[in-house]
């Protein structure tokens, strides 16, 4: 008769405790990030607080915050040089209701209108200008929080320039600015704020200016005029609706007028 050999005896014994050893607990958290394994269905006990891996498929157990919150602003806080003609904007990341309030210094009150682009961003209009060289203080308050904020106006304009512009060219630096409406506009400017429009004054006539604009080509050093893009007349021209240049066949209002004579006042639609 064969023997049994004594150490597949060991081994026989040896692998029930193994096997039983290695049983996970059901209120165990084990290292896999992915999956929620203790005996509670409607928790979410891992490490990784932005999914739901629960036993629950349509339920949000974890720690997600759907709260609304704000994503940026303009002016930013802190911010020095604000122009006094300024709006001002705050956005949320979602839809909701909010209240400004605008102070200046002493701690007076600014009135202003205010009006939504879009769910998620609120325009803020002062009805006269901001003094310049001073501090104001921003605050909202909104469904899910509030917040508050400082900025300081620059002393551009406050000196009137007492002389003839007519000839003078300006280069504005469109591309670094910030779009009010509607929200998102700013790529429209192009990256990096390289957008460069260049304005010129052909005529003045007290404070009415009239300007030509084109786009500057900003490879050199001085902003220089992009001559594959046409210039452009940006006020007093026969582009602005509702003008009276007496020109026969002009059609330079609303539709429905009737603007086929030379001489005749076609600014109101219908006659």
């Amino acid at each position: 008769m064969s023997r049994f050999p004594h150490y597949l005896v060991s081994l026989l014994f040896c692998l029930p405790l193994i096997v039983v050893g290695c049983v996970p607990s059901l209120d165990d958290d084990d290292s896999s990030v992915s999956d929620d394994d203790d005996s509670t269905p409607s928790d979410d006990d891992d490490s990784t607080p932005s999914d739901d891996d629960d036993s629950t498929p349509s339920d949000d157990d974890d720690d997600v915050s759907t709260d609304v919150t704000i994503v940026g602003s303009y002016p930013e806080a802190g911010a020095t040089d604000v122009f006094v003609g300024t709006t001002l904007f705050v956005d949320f990341s979602g839809p909701t209701s909010a209240t400004p309030t605008l102070t200046g210094p002493g701690g007076s009150t600014v009135s202003f209108s205010t009006f939504w682009p879009s769910p998620t961003r609120i325009v803020v209009t002062p009805d006269s200008p901001l003094e310049f060289s001073s501090t104001y203080a921003a605050s909202i308050v909104w469904t899910d929080g509030d917040d508050s904020m400082e900025f300081t106006t620059s002393d551009v304009g406050s000196t009137p320039v007492d002389m003839d512009l007519t000839g003078a060219t300006y280069a504005w630096n469109v591309g670094s600015g910030a779009i009010v409406s509607p929200q998102g506009g700013e790529m429209l400017l192009g990256a990096g704020g390289d957008f460069v429009l260049l304005t010129g004054i052909t005529a003045q006539n007290g404070s009415d200016l009239d300007l030509i604009g084109g786009l500057a080509n900003t490879e050199s050093t001085i902003p220089s005029q992009d001559m594959c893009v046409p210039t452009s007349e940006l006020s007093g021209g026969a582009w602005a609706a509702g003008d009276d240049d007496d020109s026969a066949g002009d059609d330079d209002d609303s539709a429905g007028d009737d603007d086929d004579s030379a001489g005749d006042d076609d600014d109101s639609a219908g006659q």
